[in-house]
């Protein structure tokens, strides 16, 4: 997937198909499409993990984490269970509590 000009933060829902383009290429290993969906999805999963932990500075290092994993991880994500938004807001729960 081309991502040169990745889409504003927060401005797509599950349901477009750029965001299942980026899942698809994320899955196949393109790293363009891990950056799409940081780009995506950072603002979010941040703002639920510092829920979490009320840390900025934990919160940070979880999403880093987060989707540093991301390449390996998205090869557990399945369309045909839910939202690629729930799926992520697990992963980020888990990490959270991990921290």
């Amino acid at each position: 997937m081309s991502s040169s000009n990745p889409t504003q933060r927060g401005s797509l829902p599950d349901t477009d198909p750029r965001i299942a383009s980026a899942i698809a290429s994320a899955k196949a290993g393109d790293s363009s499409a891990v950056h799409y969906l940081y780009v995506r999805y950072a603002d979010e999963v941040h703002a639920y993990v510092q829920s979490i932990l009320q840390d900025r500075s934990d919160a940070e290092r979880v999403v880093q984490r987060i989707f540093a994993e991301l390449p390996t991880t998205i090869a557990h994500y399945d369309a045909t269970t839910g939202s690629f938004t729930g799926w992520l807001r697990t992963v980020a729960d888990i990490a959270a509590r991990r921290a």
